[in-house]
């Protein structure tokens, strides 16, 4: 009698391509946490970068220019009375370089502008991290819930876009700022993506500024764990 040689082929299992797919999901939202968070940092090392600069321009400035009154004051009150008080006379070329630094300094703080700069780039830093939060909770709460893959799909396909946007409207990091934000998260000094429950509570806390974001972040870091 005949025989079917044909080999017999499995039936295709519904669940477990949803598996697949769900954990396509679950990858691509811890990727997008990871560029988030390498992008956030690049974004902070600038602007740390920018503070410094405003500081070193600013505070020579304000010395020099006080040494300029001085001098000027000086050599005021030696023309009046050079006579009686000789030592108070200050040579002019002194005079017209202290004045000369002021200038310079003030034309290159204005042409710099860093402490715009640096405003600008804490602002998208922490829009960064406002992004590294969502997608971690995509991964780790939305994907955990009884929802379809299509409203999943549709939760990742908002946070492609989200940082798509970004790196169109924030300001450009230079490959320095870049490089140091990638090794700092990845030593720790940052909060590190993907990283145990352990990892996450030992690393420094980031703080972008002084004031308000060190509670916000805080808050956003007790609700990721």
């Amino acid at each position: 009698m005949p025989t079917d040689l044909t080999p017999e082929v499995p039936a295709p299992n519904p669940r477990a391509a949803e598996k697949e797919l769900l954990d396509t999901f679950i990858e691509e939202g811890k990727r997008l946490e990871k560029e988030a968070l390498e992008d956030s940092a690049g974004h902070n090392e600038e602007a740390l970068a920018a503070e410094w600069l405003h500081k070193w321009i600013g505070i020579p400035s304000i010395v020099i220019s006080a040494l300029a009154g001085l001098a000027s004051g000086a050599t005021s009150a030696s023309a009046a009375g050079a006579a009686t008080q000789p030592n108070l006379a200050i040579p002019a070329a002194v005079v017209a370089l202290l004045s000369f630094s002021v200038t310079l300094l003030a034309s290159l703080s204005t042409f710099l502008d860093p402490k715009t700069q640096a405003a600008n780039q804490y602002k998208a830093a922490n829009a960064y991290w406002q992004l590294r939060a969502d997608a971690r909770n995509f991964y780790l709460i939305e994907c955990k819930k009884p929802k379809s893959l299509a409203e999943l799909e549709s939760e990742l396909l908002v946070l492609q876009k989200k940082i798509k946007d970004l790196d169109d409207q924030t300001p450009m990091v230079s490959d320095k700022a870049s490089t140091r934000g990638i090794a700092k998260t990845k030593d720790g000094t940052y909060v590190r993506a993907n990283g145990s429950s352990e990892d996450q509570a030992l690393a420094p806390l980031w703080r972008l500024d002084r004031t308000v974001l060190v509670r916000t972040f805080a808050k956003n870091l007790g609700a990721d764990q």
